[in-house]
């Protein structure tokens, strides 16, 4: 965990914003990371069949 609290701290000087969100980001991107690649079409999929069929605005 020190490499998430070392990104958090480098995100928070940046972003500014709240210390949960910039945690929750630094945990995301160092799970990244350490995964190496994410399929962002399955994360669509999932993402329509829990709200409907609208689509997503770029």
């Amino acid at each position: 965990m020190q490499h998430t609290h070392s990104l958090a701290k480098h995100l928070k000087t940046s972003l500014g914003w709240h210390q949960s969100r910039i945690d929750l980001i630094a945990l995301v991107i160092f799970g990244l990371i350490q995964m190496g690649s994410v399929n962002l079409s399955r994360i669509r999929i999932a993402r329509t069949m829990r709200h409907g069929t609208r689509r997503l605005q770029a």
